[in-house]
């Protein structure tokens, strides 16, 4: 059973990914967006094993979080979730490490595949 936090600007969407984690079996956590700053410390401060979160969010975006995960926290897998699906934000997130790109509307098995490929051991 994995700890996976959710962070997203909407409670309907935290609490929707948050069933779905439940019902695969894992352990969720929601985080209410914060600065870039606070995402760090507080990655650094919590023991988790997947980060999943929204990329258009006020404060900072999916791309940010992801880059401050990773300072924080290395090998700490990310999944980012996006309505967007430009070329742009794609090779950003890419530059970003994220693990997983997961478009909205968010389908519960394809979000549930994607959260247990990132939590398998690297090859």
């Amino acid at each position: 059973m994995a700890h996976v936090v959710v962070m997203d600007d909407s409670r309907l969407m935290r609490t929707v990914l948050t069933k779905f984690l439940e019902v695969g079996g894992h352990t969720p956590e929601q985080w209410e967006p914060m600065s870039a700053g606070e995402v760090m410390e507080k990655v650094a401060a919590t023991d988790m094993d997947l980060l999943v979160c929204d990329f258009q969010m006020p404060g900072c975006n999916g791309a940010t979080v992801a880059k401050m995960a990773h300072k924080a926290k290395p090998d700490l897998p990310v999944l980012v979730l996006t309505s967007l699906r430009d070329p742009e934000t794609m090779e950003l997130l890419r530059k970003c490490q994220v693990r997983a790109i997961i478009h909205k509307p968010i389908d519960d098995t394809a979000f549930l595949a994607a959260v247990t490929e990132a939590l398998a051991p690297k090859a």
